[in-house]
């Protein structure tokens, strides 16, 4: 059985525009975002954790920073 890998979503677009602008923000901001259009949505999302109090330390300072954020596995 594999182990859960979470990640901190930030955005969950249509229009890739509007991805691409959050990505390229949080960017210069120095986190480690990128977009995956793997679904019928283009979603943004930060980092990629095996522990998942990693991925909620992280998740506390994109609220910080004020996303609104769900850890997704």
């Amino acid at each position: 059985m594999q182990d859960a890998y979470y990640r901190v979503q930030t955005g969950l677009f249509r229009n890739w525009n509007n991805a691409q602008r959050m990505l390229n923000e949080l960017l210069e901001q120095d986190f480690p975002a990128f977009i995956d259009d793997s679904g019928p949505y283009i979603r943004v999302q930060v980092g990629g954790y095996s522990d998942l109090e990693e991925a909620a330390a992280m998740e506390q300072r994109l609220k910080r920073a004020g996303y609104q954020t769900v850890i997704v596995s």
